[in-house]
């Protein structure tokens, strides 16, 4: 065990203890020390500890339980196996391919931010579109994007609450802008060249919530949504199934363990994002579709 200490102590015996549930919960061997601590934990803290243990179900991993503390309070806590990347000290320096990534990323949004003002001008100067349609999704979207931030950010009363609000307001109105503009430059040519792939997303649109159409989109949706989960999650133990180092756990967001607040924001923020996937996926189907001139390949290409 090493021990660096600045101010401010935690004795060892409330160390101990909280190794010992630690122990008691994650089934931990503590053994030996003799090494380094590396880099500085990512909150500042004037006392820090460390441990070496290994898995019992796995003697020969070897895995590390780094803690610090700020004036005698425990402020981090972190286990470490050979899994894990710490670049704590390390100044980020993106791959090629994720610079790449960020270019094609930026390329796309800003043709179809070009594109998708032409089309809809024309669309729009031909009396063709559902605008209706366009502007209930443009208000969805708006509201859901508000609701989420109502509930997940932090209030007080002040004036910066009015800078957060106008900075908020500013950010989804762009936004829902941006959706309804894209709807209306794709709903038209949708309609006329693939309207099965619209015709229950305009009977919702139109207010159809019982449209048996609509109900068998949702369950399916549902369905494979559901199915996407049980295969992510299923890969996380393919790793100790195979007597390999297990993959690092994902899929939790930190933010729903602060309270019920939380996570109803994030559940609005999904939902604000999956509207902008949607019509993504949508644009890059259509846009195949206009290319290869083939339903079929279409399909194949976009999935």
């Amino acid at each position: 065990m090493i021990s660096r200490k600045l101010a401010g102590t935690i004795s060892m015996e409330r160390w101990n203890f909280g190794i010992a549930r630690v122990r008691g919960n994650s089934s931990l061997r503590l053994f030996g020390n003799g090494f380094s601590l590396d880099g500085n934990p990512p909150i500042y803290a004037d006392q820090r500890m460390a441990w070496q243990a290994s898995l019992p179900a796995r003697p020969t991993i070897a895995v590390r339980i780094e803690a610090a503390a700020y004036r005698g309070e425990p402020v981090y806590f972190q286990l470490i196996g050979p899994w894990t990347t710490l670049d704590r000290t390390k100044s980020f320096a993106p791959t090629l391919g994720e610079k790449a990534s960020q270019v094609l990323l930026e390329i796309l949004v800003m043709a179809v931010l070009v594109g998708g003002v032409l089309l809809a001008r024309r669309n729009l100067r031909l009396s063709r579109g559902d605008r209706r349609g366009a502007m209930r999704l443009a208000a969805a979207f708006f509201a859901i994007s508000m609701l989420s931030w109502i509930f997940g950010a932090s209030h007080v009363v002040g004036p910066y609450e009015l800078q957060a609000l106008a900075t908020c307001l500013a950010r989804n109105l762009f936004e829902a802008g941006f959706v309804w503009l894209v709807y209306i430059a794709l709903e038209p040519y949708v309609r006329r060249r693939w309207p099965s792939t619209i015709i229950s997303w305009s009977r919702l649109l139109a207010g159809g919530l019982r449209d048996p159409l609509v109900g068998r989109d949702l369950l399916v949706g549902f369905v494979a949504a559901t199915g996407l989960v049980v295969l992510g999650t299923i890969r996380f133990f393919v790793p100790g199934w195979l007597g390999l180092a297990p993959s690092i756990p994902r899929g939790i967001s930190p933010p729903t363990l602060l309270g019920g607040r939380h996570a109803i924001s994030i559940l609005f923020g999904l939902s604000h994002v999956l509207i902008f996937t949607s019509l993504g996926m949508l644009f890059l189907l259509i846009l195949l579709r206009i290319l290869l001139r083939r339903q079929w390949a279409a399909v194949v290409a976009w999935v």
